[in-house]
């Protein structure tokens, strides 16, 4: 393993599978989606094929997107450390205390705080006098 993760590389791990887990969730409805317009009474036939490519194209971006994702260097690495991890403790026992959900919104409250935090520091700027620092 390349070198250890601190607690804030382990919640953004976590926010990267959650995230993950919910494009996974979403491809679920994928197939009802594409049958809907079809099975639409009193629906014509052009508002069934524009019904019918619209979700194809949804479901295609949603495919697209989990691949782009799973592709990701970030994940590989993600996953890569994950298997060695695995590999030296498969104990996975302590793993069932730490909840599945929240991750996401918890990484982006931390980012809003860090910009909040950025923007509230005033900047460092040295105070000069007839252009002398002192």
């Amino acid at each position: 393993m390349a070198e250890a993760w601190t607690e804030a590389d382990y919640e953004a791990a976590l926010a990267k599978l959650e995230a993950l887990t919910d494009k996974v969730t979403a491809l679920r409805t994928t197939i009802p989606g594409l049958i809907s317009p079809l099975t639409r009474p009193a629906t014509t036939k052009s508002a069934a094929f524009v019904g019918l490519k619209k979700a194809a194209i949804g479901a295609v971006t949603g495919v697209q997107d989990l691949r782009k994702e799973w592709e990701s260097n970030d994940m590989q690495d993600l996953l890569k450390r994950t298997k060695e991890s695995y590999g030296k403790d498969s104990d996975l026992a302590p793993a069932a205390e730490v909840s599945p959900w929240g991750w996401t919104k918890e990484d982006e409250e931390k980012s809003q705080q860090q910009q909040q935090q950025q923007q509230q520091q005033p900047d460092k700027e040295v105070k000069t006098e007839h252009g002398v620092a002192g």
